[in-house]
């Protein structure tokens, strides 16, 4: 192994990963005549020592740390190309976002107890990997000594020509006043749930929004704009962000016992305040209201709603993903 590729794969964390990303491609440059075999070396080891730790944990889940979630983490996000200038390109990218993403640690970061707790307790309530993914696909979960600049955590989403897709949730440092901080895991997986529902990053599953019209009416936009401006004016990226918010809420209220908190509380008067009547909603989708539905808050029956609205959209995708197989 040359010494290059070798303190790549010994990077312990992202930004001194792109330091030796960057040593990289200097010492590729001057070897052009080594350089395809320096590419495929690395990308080669990348992939075995990532392999090699694939089912440590759980069969469906996995949780990495140190330099093993840096090497999944440019695995995940770096795609080996045809000629050696096209994947030395790709690979400026990924040290571009790192420095414009990545800061040193700072906060704190969820255990491997409780990212085990979350994981296997979502899956035994509402079996979401069992029906959105094949049996030999696995959801990575890297826990990085970094913090975002902007953001909390992040999903890095990978497709393949062989339809496969590959999720990877990245989880940093975050500020201590998130509580709990598993929200922010929540929030990721309802991303990762929609990718597999809706196939696509910015698609928006035709039933979440027939939910939210339902919800919100002519004050859909408004609510959007209001709560999501400052990450983007997109309205496919607002959605998707509701979604995962929506998702993070349901879990933490009801499929993730004891997760239920003044923050996530919070949450729930923030997107209720956009709401006229839950009853409506239950109408419009053919449920059946409670039958003491007077005498609940709008923010349980918005709770139930949501609740209802991801099992059913979980089973629904489930049975089409079958008759995929």
């Amino acid at each position: 192994m040359t010494e290059f590729v070798y303190d790549i794969i010994q990077s312990n964390d992202i930004l001194e990963l792109a330091e030796n990303l960057t040593h990289f491609i200097g010492e590729t440059l001057t070897e052009e005549e080594n350089a395809a075999d320096m590419v495929n070396e690395l990308y080669n080891e990348l992939n075995q020592l990532v392999e090699i730790s694939r089912y440590e944990n759980n069969d469906f889940f996995r949780v990495l740390s140190g330099r093993i979630a840096v090497c999944a983490f440019l695995k995940q996000s770096w795609v080996i190309q045809s000629t050696v200038d096209e994947s030395l390109s790709t690979l400026f990218d990924v040290i571009n976002d790192i420095n414009d993403e990545f800061i040193e640690a700072n906060g704190i970061q969820l255990s491997y107890n409780e990212v085990e707790y979350i994981m296997n307790s979502l899956e035994s309530k509402i079996h979401f990997y069992k029906k959105l993914f094949k049996k030999d696909e696995v959801i990575d979960v890297l826990m990085v000594n970094q913090s975002y600049k902007i953001f909390n955590s992040k999903v890095l989403l990978k497709s393949f020509e062989n339809g496969k897709r590959k999720e990877s949730i990245v989880m940093t440092y975050m500020p201590k006043d998130i509580k709990p901080a598993s929200i922010v895991l929540l929030h990721e997986i309802g991303h990762i749930i929609h990718h597999r529902i809706a196939g696509a990053d910015l698609m928006i599953p035709p039933r979440f929004l027939s939910l939210l019209n339902s919800l919100y009416g002519n004050s859909l936009e408004k609510m959007l704009f209001d709560i999501y401006k400052e990450r983007s004016f997109d309205l496919r990226v607002q959605m998707t962000e509701l979604f995962a918010d929506f998702f993070s809420i349901a879990a933490s209220c009801v499929f993730v016992p004891a997760l239920d908190c003044v923050f996530v509380r919070a949450m729930i008067e923030l997107f209720t305040h956009y709401i006229y009547d839950c009853r409506f909603c239950f109408k419009d989708f053919q449920l059946t209201l409670p039958k003491d539905y007077h005498n609940i808050s709008v923010e349980i029956l918005f709770v139930k709603m949501i609740c209802t609205y991801f099992v059913d959209e979980i089973n629904l995708a489930g049975i089409k993903t079958k008759h995929q197989l």
